[in-house]
């Protein structure tokens, strides 16, 4: 079947018009080793900035960065402990 599903699954994944960027990302963070040393000689500035972002809170970067998140709620909110299954009391 060769890569028969994973291309499948391609068509899934651009339903969704990732950006080009957004799809690296999301390579260099599932590759295993071999895979992300060829990403990383493809596109060493945005492994460079992967890498930076990755050991930054949040990913932000910049000041204004962090103040888009700020202004935008991006954390995560805690779901309430006991919340009731629907349907049952």
């Amino acid at each position: 079947m060769g890569h028969y599903l994973a291309y499948l699954e391609s068509q899934a994944v651009s339903r969704n018009d990732p950006s080009f960027h957004t799809l690296l990302f999301a390579l260099m963070r599932l590759a295993d080793e071999a895979n992300l040393a060829i990403i990383q000689r493809g596109w060493p500035t945005l492994y460079r900035e992967y890498i930076a972002r990755h050991n930054t809170p949040r990913g932000a970067l910049t000041k204004g960065e962090q103040s888009f998140i700020d202004k935008h709620s991006w954390r995560r909110a805690k779901a309430p402990a006991n919340r009731p299954k629907k349907g049952r009391s």
